[in-house]
């Protein structure tokens, strides 16, 4: 297998991820599951918030981080950076999990 076919596959399923995203964010939005809020949410909006259940992952290890923005692996030598989230101030933001997209994807 060539290196070109390689990243054309990783391109790929990032194009998919991306897709699968956006519909359920859509159908979300759609139903009015946004943050229990009747009102539109404004995403943009907000302020970062400590969070101790971040990160969600380890970021020396995330194979979805392109080489250039991994902080740890580039040498940055503190993770405090990963333990925040962005919190809107209008409503909440629901935490995308694989199960949470595949359970709901089915209930559609």
């Amino acid at each position: 297998m060539s290196n070109n076919q390689v990243e054309y596959g990783g391109y790929i399923h990032r194009v998919i991820l991306f897709f699968l995203i956006v519909t359920v964010v859509v159908k979300v939005e759609a139903k009015g599951g946004g943050g229990g809020s009747s009102e539109q949410c404004d995403y943009f909006t907000g302020k970062w918030t400590v969070d101790e259940s971040y990160p969600l992952y380890k970021p020396a290890t995330c194979p979805f981080i392109e080489r250039e923005f991994r902080c740890v692996a580039n040498g940055r030598p503190d993770l405090i950076y990963t333990h925040y989230r962005w919190q809107p101030l209008s409503c909440n933001l629901l935490r995308l999990s694989l199960l949470f997209l595949y359970s709901y994807w089915l209930l559609l």
